[in-house]
């Protein structure tokens, strides 16, 4: 009886402590892509707040609500700094993450216009949403996988004559669905390879770290991301979601 308390004991350790190591991975992971991402809301501050002392004391504003726009912008990128910061403190802790319902096809519109606004989407794109698609889901950790998957998507097909993303969103089955597909150099065997494991990047400076969060916060959602290499080059990336009943 004993012999069976105390390896119940140890199995519990075990499984504590291999929680918690995940825990440190996932932050690890996170946190690396939050200090490149912080710089995009940073940046913007910065230059807002320049430009704006810049202004005032050359005394371009000639009412107050000229400034209002600029003080809007500059609220806007700290907030989104912070809850970018918040995201990482989630991670750590061993609750469940705030989920609430909202559309997957209005997320991505929102998420695009974002990154064109702070010059992340720099190439031809398209995109394809359709209405009605919700799921149930941490907004933010939805929005991280959104920002990666374009990112991505951006930085492999930048090289190219005429590079283009397209990022799509419909229901298939009981699923939402996302695609973004790039039309990037053709992708050989042992760089598809490389893709499936975490720390391996087929960038020359690349992290590999972009998919391994992507696939992290998708799978904890109940979902899955599937990599599919396209004949003529390029890569197309499906996640799927469990989808919720549509609104009457």
């Amino acid at each position: 009886m004993e012999e069976n308390l105390a390896f119940e004991r140890e199995n519990l350790k075990i499984k504590d402590r291999f929680e918690s190591l995940q825990r440190v991975n996932s932050i690890a992971m996170i946190s690396t892509m939050v200090a490149h991402e912080l710089k995009q809301p940073l940046a913007i501050i910065n230059n807002y707040a320049e430009g704006l002392g810049r202004r005032i004391t050359k005394g371009r504003f000639k009412t107050p609500q000229e400034i209002l726009p600029i003080i809007e912008e500059i609220r806007s990128e700290g907030q989104r700094a912070s809850s970018i910061i918040d995201l990482v403190r989630r991670f750590g802790k061993k609750d469940k993450h705030e989920r609430q319902t909202f559309d997957l096809g209005d997320l991505t519109a929102e998420t695009v216009d974002m990154l064109i606004r702070v010059g992340t989407l720099t190439t031809g794109y398209e995109l394809k949403c359709g209405k009605n698609i919700l799921v149930t889901a941490d907004r933010l950790n939805i929005e991280v996988v959104i920002i990666n998957l374009i990112k991505n998507a951006v930085e492999a097909c930048r090289a190219e004559a005429s590079p283009m993303v397209v990022i799509s969103v419909s229901a298939k089955d009981q699923d939402a669905e996302i695609i973004v597909e790039d039309n990037g150099p053709e992708i050989s065997d042992e760089q598809f390879e490389k893709m499936k494991f975490v720390g391996n990047s087929t960038k020359k400076d690349g992290l590999g770290l972009g998919l391994a969060i992507v696939h992290e916060l998708i799978e904890a959602h109940g979902g899955s991301l599937v990599l599919k290499r396209k004949k003529e080059g390029g890569l197309i990336c499906v996640v799927r979601l469990p989808r919720c009943e549509e609104k009457e």
